[in-house]
């Protein structure tokens, strides 16, 4: 029998079914892990920033952007990087790479003319290297913003908040801010809404409404890396907190990013909402249910604050690729 040869026509109905077919596959979601999904889109679409690190979501439109200096050591308008005994960032002979050791807090402050943190995107590559016994805590870093200086004294002068330096017009600020003349409670200006990355591998919210009666319990605790191991040794690994306002700035989301290899691919690991009810763990949260603060013990924290932190707990690290950037919040 004669094999026939397929008219114009004909070929054309194929061609037509094949893209047909195509467009039907590709309408289809991929049978894929969000995770693994949500990391490949990450690395593949979006902005850099100057370091070449994936930005998640782009910088609001004259935003607020600071990026660790190449001479870190130093301080700064805007860098702290000295905590007296706490530890200090040290440099290294590796180019913007630079060691910290102990359990010191560094803050990104705000100088005159600069924008408070409230919706923020902070970043970090961190370099574990070993545990150590300082201050009894649990081995690892926070990220955290929307407030100031975390001390034990109970009180502090008013005049000194932020250096003395007021937010630009229209900021929305503590309750009760500009705070009166005089002393005010130190507890209650150390609000901040942090991510936790542990050397033990957990990651985890928490919300310190004061310091430091005023901290919640956890939230949305993860265990990322293979096997739910621990953090390795002398491997990079980058972290990412995101912390913005949504429902019309009426609840606060919140997201941990991770680049678990270091190679750039960015997946997020956790995240969770404040809509009400996030309650400290002590009623009394330092006093700050009095004026001028007048505080919940559900208090959301949707203001912005004067200073973004870096905070390290019992560790010895390399660190790089550091930044803090204002972004959009959600609707």
């Amino acid at each position: 029998m004669r094999q026939r040869t397929p008219t114009p026509t004909g070929w054309l109905r194929v061609e037509a079914f094949v893209i047909l077919a195509a467009l039907a596959l590709a309408s289809c979601p991929a049978s894929r892990s969000a995770g693994s999904s949500e990391a490949e889109a990450v690395r593949g679409t979006g902005s850099v920033d100057p370091f070449g690190v994936r930005r998640i979501y782009p910088t609001t439109a004259g935003g607020r952007e600071w990026y660790l200096p190449a001479n870190a050591e130093v301080e700064g308008d805007e860098w702290k990087p000295n905590d007296g005994s706490r530890g200090r960032v040290i440099a290294t002979r590796e180019p913007r790479i630079f060691h910290v050791e102990g359990s010191p807090r560094f803050p990104v402050v705000s100088p005159a003319g600069k924008a408070w943190w409230r919706n923020v995107e902070i970043t970090g590559y961190f370099r574990y290297l070993a545990t150590l016994s300082i201050d009894n805590e649990r081995p690892g870093w926070q990220m955290f913003t929307r407030g100031e200086r975390h001390t034990q004294h109970d009180t502090i002068d008013s005049s000194t908040v932020n250096y003395g330096v007021r937010p630009p017009s229209g900021t929305a600020m503590w309750p009760g801010y500009p705070f009166p003349a005089g002393q005010i409670n130190a507890h209650c200006v150390a609000t901040s809404m942090k991510g936790f990355f542990q050397v033990d591998g957990a990651v985890r919210f928490k919300k310190e409404i004061s310091h430091v009666a005023g901290y919640t319990d956890a939230r949305a605790e993860v265990h990322p890396f293979p096997g739910r191991g621990s953090v390795p040794r002398n491997a990079w690994v980058g972290v990412k907190v995101v912390v913005r306002n949504s429902n019309a700035d009426r609840s606060v989301h919140m997201e941990i990013w991770m680049d678990l290899g270091g190679d750039g691919t960015w997946q997020k690991v956790t995240q969770t909402d404040d809509t009400g009810g996030w309650r400290a763990t002590d009623a009394g949260i330092d006093g700050c249910t009095a004026a001028p603060f007048h505080y919940s013990p559900m208090q959301l924290i949707t203001w912005a604050g004067p200073w973004a932190f870096f905070r390290f707990d019992d560790v010895s690290c390399d660190i790089k690729w550091l930044s803090v950037r204002e972004i959009d919040p959600l609707p």
